[in-house]
């Protein structure tokens, strides 16, 4: 989803493939890291709002994968953050739900291609809602139930869904998230001068109630297992290649046409990842997996 919110802890997991040996957990490696994690969050933490960064890199097999963190929770007792630390992952939740919509095509219990009348495909906020409805249906679960039998099969052990209100068990391992953008909606008529939203700045979203978001939007999980799941989805162990393929097709963000690759002016959706052109980054690259609607190959996530 598009989020409207600003947390106060920045996360971020990338996966990425390198020969064996490359990255190593030695001081020579994790301490000019960590200086940077500091020196990031001492520069941007007043003008973020952010009060902690959580890092993991996963350079795949035989690893080993480097994980640093530094700042605090942001709540009563502002304890530093840690491995455990769960957050909010967004958007991230609409690959997920697509993988187990595409799972059951692979399945025979649906067929991503017939018309939303009949069961259909999907992308937007309001449309992975409706998907999740066909999810259960097709299932014979809930979508909860659809997306803990992915967890464990991956063995995704800090990963969680909640239709409602998350478990006091695990909200005590998520920081305070302050809602902190005074924007106008992009849905509000213009000129717009305040948000619809505005009541909520300044309030710590950490426990709100996520069934608003469903499988938009609402599970909880950490860097760690963003990784893991990223390389069992690109590496063919969620969904069989052929699905794989079709969650990979692109389209223009611009146009809806059928697309290579995306350009600097010309973003572009696979089903529920994107691919966009980023100069500060590279260039369009095709490695790298963003967090929502339509997209690429990846074998990076981030957000």
């Amino acid at each position: 989803m598009q989020t409207e919110r600003t947390l106060a802890l920045l996360f971020a997991s990338a996966t990425l493939s390198l020969p064996g040996g490359v990255l190593a957990t030695g001081p020579n490696v994790i301490a000019p890291i960590q200086r940077t994690l500091d020196d990031y969050l001492a520069r941007r933490h007043d003008i973020e709002g952010v009060s902690a960064v959580f890092l993991h890199v996963d350079p795949g097999d035989p690893g080993p994968a480097i994980e640093a963190w530094s700042g605090s929770d942001g709540l009563r007792d502002n304890a530093p953050i840690n491995g455990d630390t769960l957050f909010q992952i967004g958007s991230n939740t609409k690959h997920f739900e697509a993988a187990v919509a595409l799972k059951l095509e692979a399945d025979g219990k649906l067929d991503i291609n017939q018309t939303l009348g009949e069961c259909g495909w999907f992308y937007s906020n309001t449309n992975n809602i409706l998907a999740a409805l066909i999810i259960e249906k097709a299932s014979g679960l809930s979508l909860k139930g659809a997306f803990e039998k992915e967890f464990k099969r991956i063995g995704l052990h800090d990963t969680f869904y909640s239709a409602g209100r998350y478990p006091d068990a695990v909200l005590a391992r998520v920081p305070a998230g302050l809602y902190k953008n005074a924007a106008c909606l992009s849905y509000q008529p213009a000129p717009c001068e305040r948000s619809t939203l505005a009541p909520l700045i300044g309030k710590d979203m950490r426990l709100q109630n996520l069934s608003w978001a469903g499988g938009a939007g609402a599970i909880i999980s950490n860097p760690r297992d963003l990784a893991k799941w990223v390389r069992a989805l690109f590496g063919g162990r969620v969904i069989p290649q052929r699905q794989l393929d079709e969650m990979k097709k692109l389209v223009s963000q611009n146009t809806g046409d059928a697309v290579d690759q995306a350009t600097e002016k010309e973003p572009a959706f696979g089903l529920d990842i994107a691919q966009a052109y980023k100069a500060d980054f590279g260039g369009a690259n095709p490695d790298r997996c963003q967090d929502h609607r339509r997209g690429s190959d990846a074998r990076a996530a981030g957000t």
